[in-house]
């Protein structure tokens, strides 16, 4: 699960509760406050890119000047624990032995 707060900075001239009534259609979103043209909501989504995907939707609604997450909150102890595991030797002798060409590489190559 992962749990942020987003400060939204809204134009002079935005419509407060059609900008709210957008925000909450986002399913995973939830308006909090309002004052002077700026706005607090959180984001609760299961995944980081769930996250991200609230994240630009707020940031393309209407009316929206600037949108900062300022908080934020990752339960990672599924990744932690897998990391600590003891199963790195076995890992790199897996890798050792396979054909090169049967690894696939997913990341982004950036020069």
């Amino acid at each position: 699960m992962n749990i942020s707060s987003v400060v939204i900075y809204l134009g002079a001239d935005t419509d407060i509760a059609a900008f709210r009534k957008e925000l909450q259609s986002i399913g995973s979103c939830e308006f909090v406050a309002c004052k002077d043209g700026k706005a607090v909501a959180t984001i609760s989504a299961e995944s980081f890119e769930d996250e991200i995907a609230a994240f630009r939707a707020i940031e393309a609604i209407e009316g929206v000047s600037e949108a900062m997450m300022i908080y934020s909150y990752s339960d990672l102890d599924a990744d932690i624990t897998a990391a600590n595991s003891d199963n790195g030797e076995q890992i790199m002798r897996e890798l050792d032995e396979k054909d090169p060409s049967q690894i696939k590489y997913g990341g982004k190559v950036r020069v």
